[in-house]
């Protein structure tokens, strides 16, 4: 059987190509990953984007105009991500749009860096 090594199903996957305004065949499948936190910090610096994940806490979003990732129990009960736009639900990758069920477990707060890494706007050099 092949690994999948693209995003095809995978709801994380979907909101970092939402947060990238890329196409999701161009982002990793984080959830195949061993270590998808330090996979995912990486690709997202390499875009010109700092991602953090801390524990979920609604004092955490503050700004109003700011996406965060926000990770819990689908309302079918399997793990979930969707996007919030400040403390309102924003993008549900999922075609129902139920977006989260419960209090959610993890928020991964985004910054855009001044600039994208030199190696991203260069392209990769052998």
């Amino acid at each position: 059987m092949e690994k999948r090594k693209y995003a095809i199903n995978d709801c994380f996957s979907q909101c970092i190509a939402f947060i990238l305004n890329i196409h999701p065949m161009n982002v990793p499948y984080f959830a195949g990953m061993k270590d998808y936190v330090s996979s995912t910090r990486k690709f997202m610096k390499k875009h010109g984007y700092q991602i953090m994940p801390i524990e979920y806490s609604k004092k955490y979003l503050k700004n109003k105009k700011k996406y965060y990732l926000i990770q819990g129990l689908s309302p079918r009960k399997g793990e979930h991500c969707v996007i919030y736009k400040g403390t309102k639900p924003y993008f549900d990758p999922n075609y129902h749009g139920n977006f989260l069920k419960g209090k959610p477990h993890t928020l991964w707060v985004i910054t855009k860096l001044k600039s994208p890494s030199s190696r991203a706007m260069l392209g990769k050099r052998k």
